[in-house]
Order: structure tokens, then C-alpha cells, then sequence
């Protein structure tokens, strides 16, 4: 997700393959991540949930918070690269998750607050 917005992805932990492809933590990964690990919980939890499965709705939901905190990290490595502090943050309520990045005042309120995902969370 960094890079194709223009933002630097983090340096990659320490003694890690600093290839391409092994760069560390991306914002997709972590979706993917995520994914499997629903996939994987709704295997392990049907026989204690009656059989149902987890619905749609709830897995998009973590998607979004996942995504959300991947967008508020990259954004707060590119501003502090550019000495201007970890000031952006996410903002989670009935109108959905909103992304607060304050360096962007000067452009309008809608640059300021950006909505990613607007159902009530």
C-alpha cells in the first residue's frame, strides 16, 4: 500500500533480507494476514458456533481497521523522514473510520479528514 501512494514503506527490521520482495511489513501483507487468520478462526470456531459462519460484513470491517492502521503508519513514517512529527491518526465512530492527518491543513478539511469506510464500526 506505501509505496503506490508515494510513501516510504518502514526500513526493514533489523538483520532481515533487505530484498525487494522480504522489505518487512506492508500494509497488504497485513491484509493477507488478516484474511487467513478469519479463514482459519471460522474453520476452528464453527463446531462452537453452531456451524454458522463469520459474516461478510465483519471481516470487511477488519480489513478497514487493518488497512486504516497501515495508511496512519505510513503516513506518520513519511512525516517524521521529514521532520515533522507523528501527527496522523484514525478516528473510529457511527460515521466509520476516518483518517485525521493534520499536515494536510492547509489543503481543505477534506484533505484533513479523509473516510475509508463509512458503516458505523
Amino acid at each position: 500500500m506505501g509505496e503506490e501512494l508515494g510513501v516510504p514503506l518502514p526500513p526493514a527490521p533489523f538483520g532481515a533480507d533487505t530484498g525487494a520482495s522480504k522489505r518487512g511489513f506492508d500494509g497488504q501483507s497485513a491484509k493477507r494476514c488478516q484474511s487467513r487468520l478469519l479463514e482459519n478462526s471460522e474453520v476452528a470456531h464453527s463446531s462452537l458456533i453452531g456451524g454458522s459462519r463469520r459474516h461478510a460484513e465483519e471481516a470487511r470491517i477488519t480489513c478497514a481497521i487493518v488497512d486504516a492502521a497501515a495508511r496512519v503508519r505510513d503516513l506518520n513514517f513519511k512525516y517524521m523522514q521529514e521532520g515533522k512529527g507523528a501527527t496522523v491518526t484514525a478516528r473510529f465512530d457511527q460515521d466509520g473510520i476516518t483518517i485525521c492527518d493534520p499536515n494536510r491543513a492547509s489543503e481543505g478539511a477534506d484533505k484533513v479528514f479523509q473516510c475509508i469506510y463509512d458503516k458505523a464500526i
